[in-house]
């Protein structure tokens, strides 16, 4: 029985094996080379996410073909349900010569339906909730997007800063002190950060077994990293928990650190406290010989300002767009 992308598309479709991992990763890669996302898809990533994904393969994957080349792929990746809904990102792409042919509105259609009778046979109940991310820059992606339902929400934004320039002063308000990471306060921080962000945009806590995976990665710099914490009582009110991955630093052309987690206290905010983490981070960067600082921002007006983050030097890199759209069993736009 053929595929239903087979009646629609000048390609014959089929779902991914595990077998498929480096014919995937060659057809990722042209499309990466033509888009040249912000996001890069690794073979260790894929080795390590896409078997693990094919449990059901034919319900969430599918690769197209023009004879034995794979010219485009559908993958939606599922994730942990979180109360009320249960998310579905989806991934893939098509390659630039088979482009314009309607074969990416046709295949994106067929993610959509499929996330949720997916979600439906697997939960029963709850929203399915579909998510995409495009590149700003990738017009054609977010026009497609757009077409099909999927309404942008939020804003990630990937920013860099040269280290060559002179650095912001170092201000830290008062009743607060900036001390290294320590691992006996990691609970602490991890307290923090969950305050932090308890009215950010579909976020949930963090448990303590997430917390300390993120802590041992070999990426985690924890002394580049640093806490505020209040003079009097000893709380930690902020963090700035920073990383770095070397393995990165040939390709890019530079060495970086990068500010991975950044948070205040709600009851601390508008106080300059982040500012400050921040500054402090660019320092102990430079200390470390690096020649540039990073900082992911995520915000909830797709087109919002970018203060204070400008007045730090900082400037964009990347811009991701995160759309989203709910879907019922069996139902999405029409193909």
């Amino acid at each position: 029985m053929g595929h239903a992308l087979d009646e629609v598309t000048p390609l014959r479709w089929r779902p991914v094996g595990p077998e498929d991992v480096a014919v995937v990763h060659e057809l990722l890669a042209e499309i990466e080379r033509h888009d040249d996302p912000a996001e890069r898809h690794t073979v260790e990533e894929l080795q390590a996410n896409l078997p693990a994904s094919c449990g059901d393969a034919a319900s969430h994957t599918v690769l197209g073909f023009d004879g034995g080349s794979a010219v485009a792929l559908g993958w939606n990746i599922l994730t942990d349900s979180r109360p009320g809904y249960h998310q579905v990102f989806l991934s893939g792409g098509v390659h630039p010569s088979w482009r314009q042919l309607g074969i990416g509105r046709r295949l994106l259609a067929w993610q959509i339906r499929q996330a949720g009778s997916h979600v439906s046979r697997r939960h029963g109940d709850g929203q399915c909730l579909v998510v995409a991310h495009s590149d700003e820059k990738s017009t054609g992606r977010l026009g497609l997007y757009r077409r099909l339902g999927l309404v942008p929400v939020r804003r990630h934004l990937d920013l860099f800063r040269a280290l060559s320039d002179d650095l912001p002063p170092l201000v830290v308000p008062p009743e607060v002190e900036l001390v290294p990471w320590s691992a006996e306060r990691s609970e602490d921080v991890r307290a923090a950060h969950n305050d932090a962000f308890a009215d950010v945009y579909r976020a949930r806590p963090v448990t303590t077994q997430e917390w300390d995976a993120w802590r041992h990665r070999p990426t985690a710099r924890p002394e580049w990293s640093w806490l505020a914490v209040e003079t009097a009582g000893r709380e930690v009110v902020g963090y700035a928990i920073s990383s770095g991955d070397p393995s990165e630093w040939e390709a890019q052309g530079f060495s970086q650190g990068w500010t991975e987690w950044l948070g205040v206290r709600r009851s601390w905010r508008r106080r300059g406290l982040a500012r400050a983490l921040l500054v402090r981070s660019m320092r102990s960067f430079a200390d470390a010989g690096l020649q540039a600082a990073g900082l992911g921002v995520d915000t909830l007006r797709v087109g919002g300002p970018l203060e204070p983050y400008h007045s730090l030097g900082y400037r964009v890199a990347d811009s991701v767009i995160r759309h989203e759209v709910a879907v019922a069993d069996g139902t999405g736009p029409a193909s």
